[in-house]
């Protein structure tokens, strides 16, 4: 019997064609091993050289520092494991261990066209069955140059254009491995990818960008496809970030989360986070020059642990809950200890201009674009500055002469610049939302956003408009649209204008507590409760309440309200819009009523733990979940 394992340790090496030799004749099995001599990057880097898509290389314990080439250090366009001797037991809860075994101190620095300088960058394509896995691990920071930095970068491309419903899409695992104060960002994730990061420890230190990132899922490289599917909730066609802990040393709230933009999808969940929150969640708001990013697309946020603690990590005076800047959401059963402040707040900063000066963007959703769904009445009314509050992020309120307002009567409008030599030209025509109005004096979100980027300055004199949008594109609640392709873009799919005409898929809530009191979603201006998100109905009797309204109810399957409300779409574009929901504890399963006393069911969590993290062969990916109507 000739073995498949090939060990390149020996002081008598095998040379590369000897080995590739070898290993031709170990093809007769399925997959083979490869022992790296040790745990420098050359060695690392020829044993990967050797492989082939299935093989393993082991990386014997030891500790070497990866410098690396071109601004990255090993690379790797195989799908192979790559095992260490590394061990993490526990995570996922407040008191991991780790025993150190093969240790990689982080001294890649960037070089000129490659600024994401990686420790390690992957990059796999659409062969059937491709599948990578990282796993054994250490990787501490070395270097002290700090940008654009990341530990760990994949990507992977699949067959077709659009590629809508595409399921050969290539798989990874990154699992077990101590992530242990890298500069910068952790982990990138490209492309259209499935796959699991599982069982990991994360220590971050004082850095805004150390956070995992996903980003696509089809080959458009702006998540046009993703748009144009359904959400697919409780399937495996997501990125899962599971079962991991997360410490974060440094002030800024922002690390360790996850962030997701380009129709990203994940589900994060059973995860421990010490003195750090989730999330962040962009696209349209970011994207620049031809890119047309869209937003993440739809998000699956449950039953993780969030701890503020002085004990492990620098203490924080205050945090928020995270927030979605856009496409859908369901998050349940999440717990905050500790002193955590506000909501999961549902945000839109193209209500306030943000990413508006970027050529070739979506514009501020301020009632004019035509990639939103803007009031029919168009232009409300004009006028002239008498006065402004102004600060380094742009003007928070605004006074105006010669107008006797109807107080409130302007809350959730777009007011904007249009005076051509404004102060700060790149957001002159940009929007504002406005929060409220005295007779004379206008409130603007800006002022509430705590960091946001700039927002239209006002000066004395500046000429204004009013206009409302009631749909932006992307935004939190929405979902499945038109296809949009093309530089510029345009809808290639569906009826209807510009606009890709978005589907309600409105943002659900429960179970989630704040220090023992139920934590609930807010909405940025213009969405509104009970139609674009739903929290828990805290008043919701089970086996008592018959008629379900508003908001979410818990409770058995048999205890589920017989009547319940539909959702609204005032688009009109969403054939039986979701409505109210109902979480059933016994089954696992959440409803939705889409129409007058018609529950149907809505989501399941996907198995737990992911396949991949149980050891399991590599899952095809899952049918979408249908909608069944239930008696």
């Amino acid at each position: 019997m000739i073995s498949n394992k090939i060990n390149l340790a020996s002081p008598h090496r095998l040379t590369g064609l000897m080995a590739a030799i070898l290993l031709a004749v170990a093809g007769q099995t399925k997959a083979g091993i490869i022992n790296a001599a040790s745990a420098a990057l050359s060695d690392v880097q020829a044993a990967v050289n050797l492989a082939t898509d299935g093989d393993t290389v082991a990386i014997p314990a030891g500790s070497a520092t990866w410098v690396g080439n071109g601004g990255v250090a090993l690379s790797v366009t195989k799908g192979i494991t790559l095992q260490g001797t590394t061990t993490v037991v526990n995570a996922g809860t407040g008191t991991p261990t780790i025993t150190d075994g093969t240790v990689i101190y982080d001294n890649v620095t960037p070089s000129a066209g490659n600024n994401n300088a990686s420790i390690v960058q992957v990059s796999l394509t659409a062969n059937t069955g491709q599948y990578f896995r990282m796993t054994g691990i250490t990787f501490k920071g070395l270097r002290t140059i700090t940008t654009n930095g990341l530990a760990f970068s994949i990507s992977g491309t699949a067959p077709g254009s659009t590629a809508i419903g595409n399921t050969s899409v290539p798989q990874f695992q990154i699992d077990h491995c101590y992530f242990n104060q890298i500069h910068n960002g952790l982990i990138d994730v490209s492309g259209w990818m499935y796959g699991v990061i599982d069982n990991n420890e994360f220590d971050v230190i004082n850095t805004p960008t150390a956070r995992i990132t996903f980003s696509g899922w089809d080959n458009q490289g702006s998540g046009w496809g993703s748009w144009a599917d359904p959400p697919y909730f409780g399937s495996n066609r997501f990125l899962f970030f599971e079962t991991n802990t997360c410490i974060n040393y440094g002030p800024q709230i922002t690390n360790c989360d996850v962030d997701t933009q380009r129709g990203g999808r994940f589900v994060t969940r059973y995860n421990y986070y010490i003195n750090a929150n989730l999330f962040y969640h962009g696209g349209v708001d970011t994207g620049s020059g031809s890119a047309n990013y869209r937003n993440g697309r739809a998000v699956e946020i449950y039953k993780n642990q969030f701890v503020q603690s002085t004990t492990r990590g620098l203490a924080q005076s205050s945090l928020g809950n995270g927030q979605n800047r856009g496409g859908s959401l369901l998050y349940w059963g999440n717990t905050y200890t500790g002193n955590f402040t506000g909501s999961m707040a549902l945000k839109i900063y193209r209500l306030t201009g943000f990413g508006t000066d970027k050529p070739g963007g979506w514009g501020g959703a301020n009632g004019t674009s035509a990639w939103d769904y803007n009031d029919p009445h168009g232009l409300y009314t004009t006028g002239k500055v008498l006065s402004s509050v102004n600060t380094d992020l742009g003007s928070t309120s605004v006074t105006v002469s010669g107008v006797s307002w109807t107080p409130n009567q302007w809350a959730g409008y777009s007011i904007i610049n249009t005076t051509s030599s404004g102060a700060d030209s790149s957001f002159q025509y940009s929007a504002n939302c406005i929060l409220s109005n005295t007779s004379d004096t206008l409130t603007l979100y800006g002022s509430n956003y705590g960091g946001s980027p700039p927002i239209p300055t006002f000066n004395l004199g500046d000429t204004f408009a009013i206009y409302r949008v009631l749909v932006a594109l992307d935004q939190p609640g929405r979902g499945q649209s038109a296809l949009i392709a093309g530089s510029p873009p345009v809808v290639t799919s569906g009826p209807g204008s510009t606009w890709p005409k978005n589907m309600l898929e409105p943002c659900y809530s429960w179970l989630n507590k704040l220090n023992a009191s139920q934590a609930d979603i807010i909405g940025a201006p213009i969405l509104v409760e009970n139609r674009d998100f739903f929290n828990q109905n805290s008043s919701f009797n089970p086996g008592v309440t018959t008629n379900l309204t508003s908001g979410i109810g818990v409770g058995t399957e048999a205890q589920r309200p017989s009547n319940c409300t539909p959702g609204t779409d005032i688009t009109g574009v969403t054939p039986n819009p979701p409505g109210v929901g109902y979480w059933a504890t016994d089954t696992n399963t959440f409803y939705v009523c889409t129409a007058t006393d018609t529950w149907t069911q809505y989501y399941q969590p996907y198995t737990y733990p992911h396949p991949l993290a149980s050891g399991l062969a590599v899952p095809a990916p899952s049918p979408p979940m249908n909608l069944r109507v239930q008696p």
